[in-house]
């Protein structure tokens, strides 16, 4: 039989301890805003959220990311590693960035990473999507913005604009816009600190009176966030 007929299936043996892992041993640490520059992560000092991690030994490469507290836990077989940080952007440094450890049996090892700013600047980011099923004509339709600061400095009288399609009528939102300008909608977010993310949601209707559209046609908005 075809090795890619659904009814194939290709057999794994994993081996546990008592507790249900499969690698016994773990790295862990945290990854924060070395904002003393001392390049030790302090308790009071901000976390970063969602980065990834890198344990590679001779056989294998192992991945982590970190939690919303800034924690980070990758179970490893033993053997030695070469743990390093993977910085979301370039504006970022790790004081140490490739560390190595040895992992005995049922060791756990805490590496913790302190970065610190290369680049002295905001740099943000925004997102913006409907929901999966596509735009309903004649109905309500939702647009989901998210935006972040993956800079190394806080970003002050942060704003979004968003553009929309004519045929897209603006109802109201999660996060009142302050201007408008044709079909430019402007959204102020205040201060977004350094690693801060945050969501709001634009609620519109498509063609309230159904007649200037047509079903498959394509309906454009456009995000832009500042400072650039």
């Amino acid at each position: 039989a075809s090795l890619n007929a659904p009814w194939d299936s290709i057999p794994y043996l994993f081996r546990t301890d008592s507790l249900g892992a499969i690698f016994p041993n773990k790295i862990q640490g945290q990854i924060a805003n070395d904002e003393n520059d001392n390049c030790i992560v302090d308790d009071d000092e901000f976390k970063f959220r969602r980065w990834f991690v890198s344990a590679t030994s001779a056989a294998q490469t192992f991945y982590g990311v970190t939690n919303e507290t800034g924690n980070y836990c990758i179970e490893v077989d033993t053997g030695i590693y070469i743990v390093d940080v993977i910085p979301r952007l370039n504006y970022w440094e790790a004081c140490d960035n490739t560390i190595f450890q040895e992992i005995m049996a049922k060791d756990t090892a805490t590496i913790d990473f302190a970065m610190q700013g290369i680049e002295d600047c905001p740099l943000m980011t925004v997102d913006i999507a409907s929901w999966g099923m596509g735009l309903r004509r004649c109905a309500y339709n939702p647009f989901y913005v998210h935006y972040c600061n993956d800079g190394t400095a806080h970003a002050e009288e942060a704003y979004v604009e968003v553009t929309f399609d004519d045929d897209i009528q603006v109802d109201s939102a999660s996060l009142m816009w302050t201007a408008v300008n044709d079909q430019t909608y402007t959204f102020d977010l205040g201060t977004v600190n350094i690693g801060e993310c945050g969501d709001f949601i634009i609620h519109t209707t498509l063609d309230p009176s159904c007649d200037s559209t047509v079903i498959n046609e394509t309906r454009c908005v456009e995000a832009y966030i500042f400072p650039d």
